[in-house]
């Protein structure tokens, strides 16, 4: 213990301390500056066992991982320099753009499945895999991060010794039940995967449209004997379930997780980022405005054409709205009419802010079943502002047809 005395005093004096990176204000975690090389890391403090379990980490090197460089411990309290990730949590990116694609949440599971590999294979479970404990680079590498009460996994022992984890997340035998192993994380991946598709943990919000409910049904069975017994077995099912999703092959090299980067950047929009993961930069040049229909890609071409339909819409609008200008009734009435037809049906049409994933129960429905919806309600509104234009003509108005 005196040796671990020693580097705690070695961390604490060789580490400047930049600024309290912990919300909670518990100040438990800090950015912090190496004094010999100016290099910037992540200092924890953490108990004396989650030190000890880390220590089994350190030099692990996946780049699904947070990487741990130094662990020490005394009797009352354990320290981490783990590295330094420049991005945001998958907690805040959801909460920052909303649910993902099917083909986008499936391929950040399945690149999770990565880094879990590892980890399991030093005997060691997460116990706590939700957004907030998963980093997105700026460039596009999803990072698992805070093992705070991960654990070593004990032939010998029945239950664990302490009830930990986050509600939703965390499995059933995390609450005294049988000890935990790496049957736990999955469990929580199922959870995450949820999550990510509908913005709700399962207990308020299922997913489900198959094959993925299934999936996901299976991460969470309450008897862990049930479940994907492996996150070797987890991402093989899902490959095979997408196929379409992984046809490029690798553990990790998904396009996804680099267009959500770009995301947080301004440079590329949810949906057609999932559904094109194989554009290149070139393609991507052009102004990107979230939700907005030939905007969301940044495709130059899409841009222009768009341009040219919006403007289109706006001088039609002055144009369509110039015979209502007798009276204020004919004027809102009309105007009404020329919205419906003109701006809500084309908005409907396009999938304007991703609607048909928002709106329940549309959001459930095969992609194909949701394209022949947006297509009817297209239709359904064009006629109903055509028709309300035409009343206003020739019923208020008294036009000769």
């Amino acid at each position: 213990m005196e040796g671990m005395e020693r580097k705690i005093q070695y961390l604490e004096e060789n580490f400047v301390t930049l600024t309290d990176l912990d919300d909670k204000q518990e100040h438990k975690v800090f950015l912090v500056k190496r004094k010999c090389d100016g290099r910037i890391y992540v200092k924890k403090y953490v108990s004396p066992e989650a030190a000890r379990t880390c220590q089994r980490l350190q030099g692990l090197k996946n780049r699904n991982v947070a990487e741990i460089y130094e662990t020490a411990w005394n009797e009352s309290t354990g320290i981490l320099i783990e590295e330094f990730i420049n991005g945001t949590t998958l907690g805040e990116y959801l909460r920052g753009w909303g649910i993902l694609e099917e083909n986008q949440a499936c391929q950040m599971v399945r690149e999770l499945c990565g880094g879990l590999f590892d980890i399991h294979n030093l005997g060691i479970v997460h116990r706590d895999m939700k957004p907030e404990n998963i980093m997105l680079s700026n460039d596009g590498v999803l990072k698992i991060i805070d093992f705070g009460i991960a654990r070593v996994m004990k032939e010998d022992q029945a239950t664990d010794t302490a009830i930990l984890g986050t509600a939703g997340y965390a499995a059933p035998e995390q609450f005294g039940y049988m000890q935990t192993d790496a049957r736990a994380d999955i469990y929580a991946m199922g959870a995450l995967l949820n999550k990510l598709l509908t913005g709700k943990l399962p207990a308020d919000s299922l997913y489900e449209v198959q094959p993925v409910s299934g999936i996901i049904g299976r991460c969470l069975e309450m008897d862990a004997r049930n479940r994907f017994q492996t996150v070797q077995e987890l991402r093989r099912t899902i490959e095979i379930s997408l196929p379409e999703s992984f046809a490029s092959g690798g553990m990790c090299e998904t396009e996804s997780c680099r267009t959500a980067a770009n995301q947080m950047k301004g440079n590329g929009s949810l949906g057609d980022g999932a559904r094109n993961g194989r554009r290149t930069a070139e393609k991507r040049s052009g102004c990107v405005i979230k939700g907005v229909p030939g905007f969301r890609t940044g495709a130059l071409w899409k841009n222009v054409v768009a341009a040219i339909g919006y403007s289109f819409l706006v001088l039609g609008t002055v144009i369509w709205m110039e015979p209502f200008t007798v009276s204020v009734q004919a004027f809102l009435v009309g105007g009404l009419g020329v919205f419906l037809y003109a701006w809500a049906a084309t908005l409907i049409g396009f999938n304007a802010g991703y609607w048909d994933r928002k709106l329940f129960p549309v959001r459930l429905l095969p992609k194909e079943v949701m394209l022949v919806v947006r297509i009817f309600l297209w239709m359904l509104i064009f006629y109903m502002g055509g028709t309300l234009q035409n009343y206003v003509k020739y019923e208020m108005l008294g036009m000769i047809r």
